[in-house]
């Protein structure tokens, strides 16, 4: 099953389309994959990855570095819940700063 965080999606849509229609398992794990976009600036999205998803400075760059390159990087793989929280705040941040920012989450 894969969840797409789309590009005109507000916060609550984004929540109930992320609810599954039934509830992952606790030890079920997602793996988060970040995309390219020509508005969404580097640096944003380094900050983002340091700052929601914990990501240490180097790791960060390094994948903000293989989105720009390829077009998308898979970066972690998390607890289902920790993985939908972490995409929605992300997604919720880049739309206060007025990007569109395209994140995903799918079972590892």
């Amino acid at each position: 099953m894969l969840y797409a965080i789309a590009y005109r999606l507000s916060p609550a849509d984004v929540v109930s389309n992320l609810t599954p229609p039934t509830r992952a398992s606790a030890d079920e794990r997602w793996t988060i994959t970040v995309h390219n976009d020509d508005y969404t600036t580097q640096a944003f999205v380094t900050e983002l990855l340091k700052t929601v998803f914990e990501l240490p400075e180097g790791e960060a760059t390094e994948t903000m570095l293989r989105v720009h390159r390829t077009g998308s990087a898979p970066f972690g793989t998390y607890p289902a819940s920790i993985a939908e929280n972490r995409c929605v705040r992300a997604v919720r941040n880049a739309r206060e700063q007025g990007f569109p920012f395209l994140i995903r989450a799918e079972r590892a």
